[in-house]
């Protein structure tokens, strides 16, 4: 009988674990929030890659046949270092004396490169992270070093876990913690998204960065922001997209509901569809007016009123704010719009404009209540996910109200480096300021509470303790928060 199998032994047992669980869950978020209350330290010591090999003297963890674990990871007869695992058994060589480190590894143009260096804000995740070593060590404990990870992401999409292990897959430069079910269920709450994106005729023009260098049209850097939002959706998330501006009206569709998908969690098939939609936006010859404006938002509350579940509402809108210049706040039709803007949802506008013009949408977002920033005067404008992080801060404060200290337990799903079938509790971090900086995760591999086939009381008695916490947590988003409840702390 294996490490697990003991600890979840008897019935009993499991509770007992699962509450040590939520304890080194809760732990471990309030370590990397405190990691984020200092500034970054001007060098620290090399970490581990994990995408490079760890060193030779690393032990194998050998995984019983038995189990069938079909993984990238697992190799009996590729011996990279000393000592390795004998034959007839799948195995991952991994080390717990450090933790491994990786970091987003693609390039402006969507090349995934191993070789890439970090940029500012993922240099400063790696560097304060690091603090984490001897928690991981402390909490590591409760199931047994080497059975379950432990990790944490933060919000430039870097990833740190323990016990530190290699992959030298193409999977690994690629990986953004920001995509992954942990992540994004750490700061789920019932949501419906509705992205609003300006297609007239000014969205034609170059954005350009802080440095003056062009970076394509607006309208293009429009469609990657928004189609990087398609990849951080929650399972039973609501999301739609509509286009406005040029004139033409706006055709109108439902939402769609954001499904599981157990072998792949953060692709969902259902979606391509808006997908389509936003990559095949094309300019109008004519400019958006503020009645086209008006018309796009009316048009988002007719889809969130078409869906019954009780859900927050958020609205994103990608606009170059040309329209503002003419806004008329005494209009009745605008009154009456930005009044169900107050009181039903919270817009966040993202402008793709020069800063010369940042007055009128800074105004309207006074106007509505809502949340403004200048994406072409960012620095990481060509990272959209890091650009737009105060709508996952706004996400992660209303799980923060929704959940207070209670952890997110996932539903079990495939790992991404194809460990096998896992389950992950995890809970957002901030830092003193309550500014949302990342979340941490502990994956458990189910595996080893034995085979998925056949009777195993056990992982049965498992699987049905996790059920239930997963039952209860969903009591409590019901009814969703409103946006007035939400601390403006992100």
């Amino acid at each position: 009988m294996n490490e697990l199998l003991t600890v979840f032994s008897p019935l009993a047992a499991v509770s007992d674990k699962l509450n040590e669980e939520k304890e080194g869950i809760k732990a471990l978020a309030s370590s990397l929030g405190a990691a984020y209350d200092t500034p970054c330290p001007p060098s620290c010591p090399c970490s581990q890659d994990l995408c490079r090999p760890l060193p030779t003297s690393s032990k194998a963890i050998c995984f019983p046949s038995d189990h069938n674990i079909d993984s990238n990871l697992y190799s009996c007869t590729d011996l990279l270092a000393k000592d390795r695992v004998t034959s007839n058994c799948a195995s991952v060589v991994v080390t717990n004396t450090t933790s491994s480190v990786n970091y987003v590894r693609v390039d402006e143009n969507g090349n995934v490169t191993l070789s890439q260096n970090p940029e500012n804000t993922q240099t400063s995740a790696v560097c304060r992270t690091q603090q984490l070593d001897d928690v991981f060590q402390s909490i590591s404990t409760t199931f047994g070093t080497y059975y379950v990870d432990y990790y944490v992401g933060t919000i430039d999409g870097s990833v740190r876990t323990f016990p530190g292990r290699e992959d030298q897959t193409d999977n690994c430069a690629a990986f953004d913690s920001r995509k992954r079910p942990f992540y994004n269920g750490g700061i789920s709450y019932p949501n419906h998204l509705v992205i609003l994106i300006d297609r007239g005729s000014d969205m034609g023009g170059d954005a350009t960065l802080p440095a003056g260098t062009s970076s394509g049209s607006r309208l293009e850097n429009a469609q990657k922001f928004a189609s990087s939002l398609m990849e951080t959706v929650y399972v039973d998330s609501y999301v739609n997209v509509f286009t406005f501006g040029g004139g033409g009206g706006i055709p109108y569709q439902d939402s769609r509901k954001v499904l599981f998908n157990y072998t792949n969690p953060q692709n969902h098939p259902e979606l391509q569809p808006l997908k389509n939609q936003i990559i095949s936006t094309i300019i109008n010859d004519t400019a958006t007016v503020p009645a086209d404006f008006v018309e796009a938002l009316n048009v988002s509350f007719r889809a969130f009123d078409t869906v019954s579940e009780s859900l927050a509402l958020n609205i994103i809108i990608f606009t170059d704010g040309g329209f503002t210049a003419t806004i008329d706040y005494s209009d009745a039709s605008t009154v009456a719009v930005i009044n169900q803007v107050k009181s039903r949802t919270k817009l966040f506008i993202y402008g793709i404009t020069p800063a010369a013009s940042d007055a009128g949408l800074q105004t309207l977002s006074n106007r509505v209540d809502g949340y403004y920033r200048n994406l072409e005067t960012l620095p990481d404008f060509r990272g959209p996910l890091v650009s737009m992080g105060t709508y996952f801060g706004y996400l992660a404060a209303s799980h923060k109200i929704s959940y207070g200290d209670t952890p997110f337990w996932t539903r079990n799903y495939k790992d991404f480096f194809s460990i096998g079938d896992i389950v992950t509790v995890a809970m957002p971090a901030f830092n003193t300021n309550n500014t949302f900086v990342g979340v941490a995760g502990i994956d458990i591999t189910l595996d080893e509470l034995g085979p998925s086939k056949g009777s195993n009381e056990v992982r049965d008695d498992f699987n049905n303790a996790v059920r239930n916490r997963r039952n209860n947590q969903t009591q409590l988003t019901q009814p969703a928060p409103v946006a007035a409840d939400i601390p403006n702390t992100f």
